[in-house]
């Protein structure tokens, strides 16, 4: 059960510690932002439909979106040229605007995408889970970033940069074909899920 918005939320909430303590079945959560909580919802249902990794569980490398095709030889041979980073919780990955320095691929954790309003508010578009990749748009273009990312909890990720992902061009091809297949796959995805919410706003 998922509780979000309500004027009775306090209540609950408080009814619930006095119960529970800090030992929570997990399938009891509450937020004040009703977006948030419809993610949740949809990530738990992606999760066990098998299409998303809860975020705890550790992917192999093998495992992640932007290696699919891939043979164990050219896996290890992008693996190898990948730097490992770590960020924590509530740590801020990317800045929209900022230049783009590298794609980031998730093997822990997650973290919230989204865009910052003339309001001075922030609209969530997505969270990446283990496997998935981000970032990867200002690194195809150029451009500077166009959403700002941060850490819903401790990440661990691998990261290509710009220069060496450009690189794969004249070292290797095959691999650089496979991973464009890949992203344009993984972009044509998340289109297709925010173009549904779009529709579904508007019934």
């Amino acid at each position: 059960m998922h509780l979000a918005h309500s004027h009775h939320l306090p209540l609950l909430v408080r009814s619930a510690r006095k119960r529970y303590g800090d030992a929570l079945p997990a399938l009891l959560r509450w937020d004040q932002n009703t977006d948030t909580a419809l993610e949740f919802a949809e990530n738990r249902l992606l999760e066990s439909l098998g299409e998303r990794h809860p975020s705890s569980q550790a992917v192999p490398f093998a495992a992640c979106q932007i290696t699919q095709g891939f043979t164990s030889g050219e896996i290890t041979a992008l693996e190898s040229l990948m730097q490992p980073r770590d960020f924590a919780a509530g740590s801020q990955i990317f800045e929209s605007g900022e230049e783009a320095a590298d794609l980031l691929v998730i093997l822990r954790g997650k973290a919230s995408i989204s865009l910052d309003l003339a309001s001075g508010q922030t609209f969530r578009l997505t969270t990446c889970t283990p496997g998935m990749t981000f970032g990867e748009m200002a690194v195809l273009d150029g451009s500077p970033r166009s959403a700002t990312v941060v850490a819903d909890t401790e990440i661990a990720a691998l990261s290509l940069s710009t220069a060496t992902f450009r690189s794969l061009a004249a070292s290797h091809p095959a691999i650089l074909s496979k991973i464009l297949i890949n992203i344009a796959r993984s972009l044509a995805a998340r289109l297709r899920r925010q173009n549904t919410e779009i529709v579904n706003n508007f019934k």
